[in-house]
């Protein structure tokens, strides 16, 4: 049972690891997320050029691993609603908090890059609106594809949904820990 299961495993770990080292070098050598366009989105490319090379070696098809054009202009007018249903939701709490304290000053809308304990910026020009939606898309397709779709694929042929779900989160959990890696090496966090 262990060798059956192994290979399904062994499959998303080097995919994982591959896509990893990428983020690495992005984060630690080209520093990407710290240029005027304020986001890392090279080795989110790379992972979308591995997850579909991955589709196809794998014989999969884009709807296993949840790119479906059904319904999909359903699913995107959803999503976005129900995004701004909750910005208006935590903005109209946090603006009433803040006039409750008697420090409202104004609403601005801008994009800002960030860092781990400060925003960086804030860019009011449409290119810099493009670039944020244009980031967060290919985060999303990247991330999103990876880790839910195609590493659900891959362990669900072998364990349950459960499983499967926990090994995908735990290491979509350590994927987020470069970028505070590299701010503490860089000093602009720290342990205390």
């Amino acid at each position: 049972m262990w060798k059956k299961n192994q290979r399904g495993f062994s499959i998303v770990l080097i995919i994982y690891l591959v896509c990893f080292a990428f983020r690495i070098f992005e984060y630690f050598v080209l520093h990407t997320d710290r240029t005027w366009g304020g986001e890392a989105v090279v080795h989110k490319l790379v992972g979308i050029f591995i997850l579909f090379a991955a589709v196809r070696m794998l014989k999969f098809s884009a709807a296993d691993t949840g790119f479906s054009n059904k319904k999909a202009a359903g699913n995107v007018l959803r999503g976005l609603v129900l995004g701004l249903c909750t910005f208006a939701v935590a903005y109209t709490v946090e603006s009433l908090i803040i006039v409750n304290r008697g420090n409202f000053e104004s609403l601005k809308i801008y994009v800002s890059t960030y860092a781990v304990g400060q925003n960086i910026g804030q860019r009011t020009q449409a290119l810099f609106f493009m670039i944020c939606i244009a980031g967060n898309i290919i985060n999303v397709v990247m991330e999103e594809g990876i880790f839910r779709g195609l590493f659900g694929k891959i362990l669900g042929q072998k364990y349950s949904f459960i499983v499967s779900a926990l090994i995908a989160s735990a290491l979509f959990g350590f994927w987020h820990i470069v970028g505070p890696v590299r701010n503490y090496f860089d000093g602009e966090s720290s342990t205390d």
